[in-house]
């Protein structure tokens, strides 16, 4: 990672935030009368974008404990090795 170490972390936490952030908001979607009937899914598909794009992002540095957290985050099977 080199130099790229501070961007990567960076990247990574805000990554990790704004996931936890959207599962928060689906979780609570799922329990409520919702004027959006599909809301919890809704903010589950922002939180797979979010993961997508910290992948594009992070091409070629990911570090797997990293790929593995964000995984189980947003409830998908672990890719690593895969990708």
């Amino acid at each position: 990672m080199g130099n790229y170490s501070y961007f990567y972390k960076a990247v990574t936490k805000i990554a990790e935030d704004r996931i936890k952030e959207l599962i928060q908001h689906a979780n609570e979607a799922e329990v409520r009368e919702d004027a959006f009937p599909n809301a919890g899914s809704y903010f589950r598909g922002c939180a797979h974008i979010v993961y997508l794009a910290w992948r594009d992002i992070t091409d070629g540095w990911e570090i797997e404990s990293d790929i593995e957290k964000l995984e189980s985050l947003i409830g998908w099977p672990t890719w690593t090795g895969v990708c």
